[in-house]
């Protein structure tokens, strides 16, 4: 004995007298109301939809995420950079002196 679940909420759409005679006969082969064609075919896409939204969405956040963490080994290594650039001004300074010396 199945369930039967209570449905009382109501979408009218609006189609044209083609798309109609299709919906009606694509119900018929299948031995289906018009209603169960809409319903399961609409709630699989919309499904289907939802997944690939959230998908793009933790994508995007990771990507954002990533972009963060390029900035801030960016501000790390430029920082090294220019502390390692006085570095190696000096040490030629004192490399050229010294030289000069000998």
């Amino acid at each position: 004995m199945s369930t039967k679940i209570k449905k009382d909420e109501f979408i009218k759409v609006r189609v044209t007298k083609e798309q109609k005679e299709l919906f009606k006969e694509v119900a018929k082969e299948l031995g289906i109301t018009m209603t169960d064609l809409f319903v399961v075919g609409t709630e699989e896409f919309a499904k289907s939809k939802l997944e690939t939204i959230k998908a793009r969405d933790k994508i995007e956040a990771r990507a954002l995420r990533m972009e963060g963490q390029i900035k801030i080994l960016r501000k790390k290594l430029t920082g090294k950079w220019k502390n390692n650039c006085w570095i190696l001004f000096f040490f030629h300074l004192l490399l050229h002196k010294v030289g000069y010396l000998l």
